[in-house]
C-alpha cells in the first residue's frame, strides 16, 4: 500500500482505502472502548484539517464491504463517543467567516454535520457535490443504524444542535437540514428516503460551482 495523501482524499485508490480501513478495524479488535475511542480520535488527528474525508470514506467502507463484526466495532466506539459528546470531528470554517481563515475561525463537526456543513455553507473546501453528498450520507446512515442505541443518541444530538440557540457554527439552511434529518433518522424512515429528503432541499441552495467530489 502506498502512503496516503491525506490532504488529497480523491486520489487515494480503492484498494487502498479498503487495506487502510482493515488495518485500522483490526487494532479496534484487540481494544477496549476508551482504547478504540482514542485509536479513532488519534487517527483523525493525523489525517489533518484536509484528511477528513478520509475518515468518512473508511467508515463507508466499513458500512459496505465488512462484516457485522467490524460494523459492530465501529459502531460501538462512535457509540462510546457520542455518549461523551466526543466524536471524531472534521474542521470547516466557521458559517460567519470568510473561505480560507485560519484555524481561530474553524469549528469541528461529527461524521454527519460535517457532510452537511460541506454541502451547504461557505468553507475553505470546495463546495460537494450533489451526488457525493448523497451516497456519502447514505453511507453513513446504513451504517450508524446498525446500532439501534447509536442510531438514538446520534439523532438526539442533531435534534438539539439545531435547536440550540447558543450554537453558532451553523447557518438557518444547516440548522433545518439537520432538524429534518434528525427527526426523519429518529422516526425511523428508510434511508433512502432520508436522503432523498435532505438533498432534494440542499439542490436548490449549492447550484453553477465548482464542487469536490470525496
Amino acid at each position: 500500500m502506498t502512503a496516503p495523501h491525506w490532504d488529497k482524499p480523491e486520489t487515494l485508490s480503492a484498494q487502498d482505502l479498503v487495506a487502510l480501513t482493515s488495518r485500522y478495524v483490526s487494532r479496534l479488535q484487540r481494544a477496549e472502548p476508551a482504547y478504540r475511542h482514542a485509536l479513532v480520535r488519534r487517527v483523525v488527528q493525523r489525517m489533518g484539517v484536509e484528511g477528513y474525508p478520509v475518515f468518512l470514506k473508511m467508515l463507508m467502507t466499513v458500512g459496505a464491504i465488512g462484516d457485522r463484526q467490524a460494523q459492530d466495532l465501529v459502531n460501538d466506539t462512535m457509540l462510546y463517543a457520542v455518549e461523551r459528546n466526543e466524536l471524531p470531528t472534521g474542521v470547516l470554517s466557521a458559517w460567519g467567516g470568510t473561505a480560507g481563515l485560519q484555524d481561530a475561525a474553524r469549528r469541528g463537526y461529527g461524521p454527519i454535520e460535517y457532510l452537511v456543513a460541506w454541502r451547504l455553507q461557505p468553507t475553505q473546501r470546495q463546495p460537494l457535490s450533489q451526488p457525493v453528498f448523497s451516497q456519502s450520507m447514505a453511507g453513513l446512515l446504513n451504517l450508524f443504524r446498525k446500532n439501534s442505541r447509536l442510531t438514538g443518541l446520534y439523532s438526539q444530538k442533531l435534534l438539539a444542535d439545531a435547536q440550540n440557540p447558543l450554537e453558532g457554527g451553523y447557518t438557518a439552511e444547516v440548522r433545518e437540514q439537520l432538524l429534518a434529518l434528525g427527526q426523519a433518522w429518529q422516526a425511523g424512515e428508510p434511508t433512502a428516503a432520508i436522503v432523498d429528503g435532505v438533498s432534494a432541499k440542499t439542490v436548490a441552495k449549492v447550484s453553477n460551482v465548482q464542487v469536490f467530489n470525496l
